[in-house]
């Protein structure tokens, strides 16, 4: 009698979970993005490579500072090994005195920037997109991610470092005039 109330009860079991599998709560509806304008969207992603720019300027110099600082910590006879997060430390506490900037404000510019770069990448505009335009807004954001890297994580050897720096710094400026070309077309 055991046995067979026990085979009832994993049936009965077995049956209430099958019925609740096929009852599956209704996936969420996504959330409609409002449609902006083709120039509201030329104008976001004009504000977006313009304040690129400026950060990118910033780090570049944060940069060219510890390019000359590695440069001149190599030349000394008591070489050793190098203290990459000091020398990155000591850039940036020089961009604080130079340019208003410190490692607050380019880590805050930089979550800024991702965070314009995937509203721009999510937007539904109501009007007809250059073809090229989205992948050269996400190229620009990944070459300056990528200058933001090497200059708040500095690593390697020198000759590696200066030729990223001046690598991403290049890529930024095409990457910007394309960009601008094909929104001052589209106003």
């Amino acid at each position: 009698m055991k046995k067979l109330l026990c085979i009832l009860c994993a049936l009965l079991l077995a049956c209430s979970l099958s019925a609740c599998g096929n009852n599956a709560p209704p996936e969420p509806l996504e959330e409609q993005v409002p449609a902006i304008s083709l120039d509201e969207y030329n104008t976001m992603v004009s504000d977006f490579n313009t304040r690129l720019m400026e950060e990118s300027v910033l780090l570049a110099n944060a940069g060219m500072y510890e390019y000359n600082y590695w440069k001149a910590y190599s030349g000394l006879s008591t070489y050793g090994d190098l203290d990459y997060q000091g020398m990155a430390e000591n850039a940036m506490e020089w961009l604080s005195e130079n340019a208003e900037a410190d490692t607050g404000t380019v880590e805050a510019a930089h979550d800024e920037l991702i965070a314009a770069c995937i509203a721009i990448d999510d937007a539904n505009v109501d009007g007809e997109i250059p073809e090229d335009l989205p992948d050269l807004v996400v190229a620009l954001f990944g070459a300056y991610d990528a200058l933001h890297t090497l200059v708040t994580e500095p690593s390697g050897e020198i000759e590696d470092f200066v030729l990223q720096l001046k690598d991403h710094t290049d890529a930024i400026t095409e990457l910007n005039e394309n960009i601008s070309s094909l929104t001052e077309a589209g106003e």
